[in-house]
C-alpha cells in the first residue's frame, strides 16, 4: 500500500463489487448455485410405511369383462389361417398371400389338403356384398373366356360380421400386365393381334352370351391388364378375372363409379354407366399401350394424373394417338376410344376389322355429360412426348 501525499492517511481498500453475482452485501459471500435449499413443504418419509409387494397380483377389476374362452377367434387375427374363414381354411392349406386388390381384402394362393391342387382363396370385406347369382353363372360359364369360380360363401366372424369368400382356379401364368412388362417396349402387331382376339372374343361372350339369373349379358367395368390372366403362353390362352365390380347390363342394384381410372371410358365419370361400351373403350386404352409401349394416360415422366383431372381431359380431348403409326390399328383404336358411347366401337366392328373391313369412325366426339351438368373447362393437351 502506497501513502499518499498531504494527509499522511493510509486509504481504505477498495472491494470488489459483488452485487452482479447476487453476493449478500452484508457478507459478501456468494451464494453456491449447486445447492439445494430445504423445501419446507417437504414431507418427510414414513418410516412405518410398507412398499408395495411387486409378486403380490392386482386385485381384480369388477367392471372389467373377461374374453370368453369359448368364443371364436376372428378369421384374420389367427396368424395360421392367413385371415382365411374358417371352413376354408379347414379344407384349403395357406402356401402364400397373393397380396390384396380391388374389394378383396384377402387374397391368398391355397392348397387343398385332399387333393394337393393350387386354388385361389379371395375374402372380400366387410361391406362388400358380390352378387350371389354372378358366383353361380361363373360356376358354370364357358372356361375358355373367364377364370372359373369353383365356390363361394360367406360366414359371421366374432363381430357379428358378415364376411364373403370364393374360391377359384388358379392360372399359373400370371396377368397380361406382367406379360407387357416383360418387354419394356411395344409388343410387335401380330402379338398384339392374338391378345386383343383373346380379349374380344371374352367380352362378346359376358355382353352377349353369359346367363346370369332370370337375364342375359354382363359388364365387367374394371378390364385392364392385371384383371386378364395368362392360363398359356403357347399357344396364347387369355381369361378374364375379378368380377368384383361386374354389374348385370339392366341392373340397377350397384351405383356409384368403379374401376380403375386409367382404363375407364370418359361416361363412367360422369354418370352411372353399366354398359358394354366402356369395357370396348378398356380394350382400346390396352390396344395402344401394347403398340406404343407406354400408357396413353400418362404423363411424359410415366406419372399417373390425378382422376378428376383425367377425366376432364378425357371429355373435350381424344386420346393421344401419335405413337400408333399403322393406320389399320389407328382406325382400330380410334373406333374403339370414340368418346360417345353410343358410337363407340363393340364386337361387330371389332369383328368387321378383323375380317379385313374398315367400319365407319365418327370423328371427335361430344363431351359426355349429364343433362344440365356444366361442361368443364378444357384441360390443355398433354405436353408433346419425345
Amino acid at each position: 500500500m502506497t501513502r499518499r501525499e498531504g494527509d499522511g492517511k493510509i486509504p481504505e481498500p477498495t472491494l470488489p463489487d459483488l452485487t452482479w453475482a447476487g453476493a449478500d452485501p452484508t457478507t459478501r459471500r456468494v451464494p453456491d448455485p449447486t445447492r439445494r435449499e430445504a423445501d419446507p413443504t417437504r414431507r418427510e418419509a414414513d418410516p412405518t410405511r410398507r412398499e408395495a409387494d411387486p409378486t403380490r397380483p392386482m386385485p381384480a377389476d369388477p367392471t372389467r369383462r373377461e374374453a370368453d374362452p369359448t368364443r371364436p377367434m376372428p378369421a384374420e387375427q389367427d396368424a395360421d389361417a392367413g385371415g382365411l374363414p374358417p371352413e376354408v381354411f379347414a379344407r384349403y392349406e395357406p402356401v402364400r398371400s397373393l397380396g390384396a386388390g380391388g374389394e378383396a381384402h384377402v387374397v391368398m394362393l391355397v392348397r387343398d389338403r385332399r387333393t394337393g391342387e393350387h386354388r385361389v382363396v379371395k375374402v372380400y370385406g366387410v361391406q362388400i356384398r358380390p352378387d350371389r347369382e354372378l358366383f353361380d353363372a361363373l360356376r358354370t360359364a364357358d372356361a375358355r373366356q373367364v377364370v372359373r369360380v369353383l365356390e363361394s360363401g360367406e360366414y359371421t366372424d366374432a363381430y357379428a360380421r358378415t364376411v364373403c369368400w370364393e374360391v377359384m382356379e388358379y392360372v399359373a401364368g400370371g396377368s397380361l400386365a406382367e406379360l407387357i412388362a416383360e418387354h419394356a417396349g411395344p409388343l410387335d402387331a401380330a402379338r398384339v393381334r392374338t391378345i386383343m382376339v383373346e380379349i374380344a372374343d371374352a367380352l362378346r361372350y359376358m355382353h352377349t352370351s353369359l346367363r346370369v339369373g332370370g337375364g342375359t349379358g354382363w359388364t365387367h367395368r374394371d378390364i385392364k391388364p392385371g384383371n386378364v390372366l395368362v392360363r398359356s403362353r403357347q399357344p396364347l390362352d387369355l381369361v378374364l378375372c375379378d368380377f368384383g365390380l361386374v354389374a348385370a347390363i339392366r341392373a340397377t342394384r350397384r351405383t356409384g363409379r368403379a374401376g380403375t381410372p386409367l382404363y375407364q371410358a370418359p361416361e363412367t365419370w360422369w354418370r352411372n354407366s353399366h354398359e358394354p361400351p366402356q369395357d370396348w373403350w378398356a380394350l382400346g386404352i390396352i390396344v395402344v399401350e401394347m403398340l406404343t409401349g407406354r400408357h396413353p394416360n400418362r404423363g411424359p415422366a410415366h406419372e399417373i394424373p390425378e382422376a378428376h383431372v383425367l377425366f376432364e381431359h378425357l371429355a373435350t380431348h381424344d386420346v393421344d394417338l401419335s405413337g400408333v403409326t399403322d393406320p389399320r390399328w389407328e382406325l382400330l383404336c380410334r373406333g374403339l376410344l370414340t368418346r360417345a358411347p353410343e358410337h363407340r366401337w363393340g364386337a361387330a366392328q371389332v369383328a368387321s376389322w378383323l375380317a379385313g373391313g374398315s367400319p365407319p369412325v365418327q370423328a371427335g366426339g361430344a363431351t359426355i355429360m349429364p343433362s344440365g351438368t356444366p361442361a368443364p373447362a378444357a384441360s390443355p393437351a398433354p405436353p408433346a412426348r419425345t
